[in-house]
């Protein structure tokens, strides 16, 4: 196969262009990378303003050699992607022709061949084989930042490549001298590029999950390497060197073990002067999920989430559902398995949204919908296979209708890979032991995932429900939408199903108008 060289900076700016005019919005990009390269947009790039996404995940594919993948899967309209969009076609007929080209020069031979034709004008990289050898370790315990963590460690990194390290050769020796492998700092092409993109660029690639760190510093991660080097150096306070080691610490970015080892000679000694209430006070917990600090907007968001959420009242049982679109509501099959059996129950149905207490105490006996005449869309049976979802059209228009001053909305489904250890919302409407559910309820549980499947159909989590709380909606601590509650599992978890299972129904994706 001829060598294709990477992207220039020039290219990777067009293609980033390219395909912000392609995908529109975070969720199209995620359906487009989770279809068309079986990946999880948010396990590849940090959440950010979309530009900075599209540009960080080309900055991924480039350094993992995935490139030509990425552009694949982002014209391949059978997998989500978008071919009819005239500047990603004009990208991929460039592409292409390069690689032609480039396939000409290889096939005239490189200069001392027998083929004696031409130089290629772009030489081939060194590469090195895969390594195998013992020497070798993978530090799988680097995870991701907290986002205000990540903020601080990339405008401190930005900060660093702005001063005398202005240009890829010194950026490069840099990083060689901190003891990054060779290899990782090879896989960084925008090195070279301004300041606060090679600083997204090496922050990324740090985080990755299969970095593998030689022996020689074994209790190092990557960023743990990154950063120590900048406690060295002249490019940070007091300040900034105490949260620095803090953020070390607290991701277990160098093991306690070889902190006296620290080439800095600055990492041991801040970790002691740092006072006791000072670190008490700073830092109790990880500052992630519920832990970290949340802006006020947060509250804000929740709120607009509850609208969604209704009460399904069937004339056997009740559950719980939501808005997924304008007129489309989502729950359990089993909620609406007598009436997908007899039909004819269809005109019992209510969906009554609003069904809150208020601040006095009282209760807001809410708004209720009925079914549309043609109200069954899609439906997957409450079976080990199955997915127990039952997609459901109401009649009326929901979703655009006013709740006050403000229109109710629905909520967007979201591919995602769950964490042990994550937290999770559940917006519900229990029983709590009485014969009808109660008005709306919300669970904050954190550190409540437990596991999820191999074939992603099942997550089981510590979150309460009750009766009455099947087909409730399952977020987030950054309000996304990610699972169908579906039941109880076990004495001490409960069970959903993924929207990554969900969101691959065809039918689904029609209804969606998902790509």
């Amino acid at each position: 196969m001829p060598f294709v060289p990477k992207l220039t900076p020039s290219e990777i700016q067009e293609f980033q262009k390219a395909l912000l005019s392609a995908f529109r919005n975070k969720g199209a990009l995620q359906q487009m990378v989770f279809f068309g390269m079986s990946e999880q947009l948010n396990t590849i790039v940090d959440d950010a303003p979309l530009g900075t996404m599209v540009l960080s995940l080309i900055q991924w594919t480039v350094g993992e050699g995935r490139d030509d993948e990425l552009l694949k899967a982002a014209t391949d309209k059978d997998h989500g992607g978008n071919y009819g969009n005239p500047d990603l076609k004009a990208f991929a007929a460039k592409m292409s022709n390069r690689k032609a080209t480039n396939s000409t020069g290889a096939a005239n031979g490189p200069t001392g061949s027998t083929g004696g034709g031409p130089s290629s004008p772009h030489p081939l990289p060194v590469t090195s084989p895969p390594v195998t050898s013992p020497s070798i370790t993978v530090l799988s315990e680097t995870r991701d930042l907290a986002p205000d963590d990540r903020d601080t460690v990339g405008a401190v990194l930005t900060d660093v490549f702005s001063d005398q390290l202005f240009d890829r050769p010194t950026r490069s020796n840099w990083l060689k001298n901190a003891g990054v492998p060779g290899r990782v700092i090879a896989g960084l092409p925008s090195l070279g590029s301004s300041p606060d993109n090679a600083a997204i660029e090496v922050l990324n690639r740090a985080l990755s999950q299969d970095i593998p760190i030689e022996q020689r510093k074994p209790g190092y991660t990557v960023l743990g390497l990154i950063l120590d080097q900048i406690l060295a150096s002249q490019y940070v306070g007091q300040d900034k060197g105490r949260y620095l080691t803090e953020v070390i610490r607290r991701y277990n970015l160098i093991r306690p073990a070889e902190v006296t080892d620290s080439p800095s000679g600055k990492l041991k000694s801040w970790l002691a002067d740092v006072p006791l209430d000072e670190q008490a006070e700073a830092f109790v917990r990880d500052r992630v999920g519920l832990n970290r600090f949340l802006d006020v907007v947060w509250l804000q968001q929740a709120v607009n989430a509850c609208r969604a959420v209704c009460r399904v009242e069937t004339p056997k049982q009740f559950g719980t559902g939501f808005l997924v679109a304008d007129n489309l509501v989502i729950t359990n099959y089993h909620v609406m398995q007598e009436v997908i059996a007899d039909p004819m129950l269809a005109a019992g149905v209510e969906l009554r949204f609003g069904y809150a207490r208020r601040a006095d105490g009282s209760v807001d006996k809410g708004t209720v919908y009925t079914l549309d005449p043609a109200w069954r869309m899609d439906s997957s049976p409450n079976t080990a296979a199955g997915l127990d979802y039952a997609l459901l059209r109401v009649a009326g228009t929901p979703g655009s209708d006013k709740v006050g001053s403000l229109q109710r909305g629905w909520l967007l489904p979201q591919l995602h890979t769950f964490r042990q250890g994550e937290d999770l919302f559940i917006i519900q409407h229990p029983s709590l032991g009485g014969l009808e559910t109660e008005p709306q309820k919300i669970v904050l549980a954190p550190n409540a995932v437990a596991a999820e499947n191999a074939d992603h159909t099942r997550v089981t989590y510590a979150v309460n429900t009750e009766h009455g709380s099947s087909g409730s909606p399952c977020f987030t601590s950054n309000w996304e939408l990610v699972a169908l509650h579906h039941s109880s599992f076990d004495k001490t978890n409960n069970e959903g199903i993924p929207f990554n299972a969900i969101l691959q129904q065809s039918t689904i994706k029609t209804a969606l108008q998902l790509p």
